[in-house]
């Protein structure tokens, strides 16, 4: 298993809402949590793993239609730094807080 520098002080998260209720939606859920376990080690670039995911997704579903909105990145507070790309859903806003 390669070692990723992010993984000494950060933390990777996935934040995801895919469509449906019910079975279908835990259905999801279920790729999704098997994605992160194939994936997460490309996080060192969120949009590599977004994509790597998105790629999957789309084998997994072939013409079903179906929606997602996901932002996934590194949170390492060790730096104070944020990495992140999201999809799917609005553009971003950030705030930095005076010190």
């Amino acid at each position: 298993m390669p070692f990723n520098r992010w993984m000494l002080t950060g933390k990777g998260f996935l934040l995801a809402d895919m469509e449906g209720h019910g079975v279908a939606a835990a259905l999801y859920a279920m790729h999704l949590s098997i994605l992160w376990n194939r994936h997460f080690r490309l996080l060192e670039s969120p949009a590599d793993f977004a994509a790597a995911v998105n790629e999957d997704l789309v084998k997994i579903f072939g013409s079903v239609v179906t929606f997602a909105t996901a932002m996934c990145g590194i949170i390492d507070a060790h730096a104070g730094t944020l990495c992140f790309t999201g999809a799917g859903g609005p553009t971003r806003c950030f705030h930095q807080a005076s010190t």
